[in-house]
This record gives structure tokens, C-alpha cells and sequence, in this order.
């Protein structure tokens, strides 16, 4: 389970085109975020694909369509730190 709490105001944050210069922001816009359950069933499953869900409901709350960390098949995205 995931909830956000006390977050009105912060931001999401991701880099810019070459992820070397500055970033985009997205805010949220209320205070707390409640999210449903999602369950693993396994040590082996694969957790990208059943929490896709749950962070496309986390970056709805500031404006975007779906999490930018999955391509548009559904695939996670995997991004050098």
C-alpha cells in the first residue's frame, strides 16, 4: 500500500531532455494521496508491471497521464542515476 501524506506543494521532479540539465516539476495540488492496495503474490514477480497502476495514480495527482517511467507498452523504464 502507498500513501502520501502532507504533500501539497512538493514536487515530482524529472530531468530534462539529456537528464543532465535542470528539471521539470510537477506539484501536487492537495495534501494527501490514498491509494489502493496492490498485492505481490511472490518473491519472483515482477514488480514494475504490477505497480504500473499505482504510479500512474501517483503522477495523475500532478497532471500527467500515466507515470513517465514506463514506455507505452507498459514497460518500466530503467535510467542510469
Amino acid at each position: 500500500m502507498l500513501s502520501l501524506l502532507g504533500i501539497e506543494g512538493y514536487h515530482i521532479g524529472i530531468p530534462k531532455g539529456s537528464y543532465t540539465v535542470g528539471y521539470t516539476k510537477y506539484a501536487f495540488d492537495r495534501n494527501k494521496l490514498l491509494l489502493p492496495e496492490a498485492i505481490i503474490e511472490t518473491f519472483e514477480a515482477d514488480v514494475a508491471p504490477i505497480m504500473r497502476d499505482i504510479f500512474n495514480m501517483v503522477w495523475n495527482a500532478v497532471g500527467e497521464r500515466q507515470s513517465l517511467n514506463y514506455d507505452q507498452e507498459g514497460n518500466w523504464i530503467e535510467r542510469d542515476s
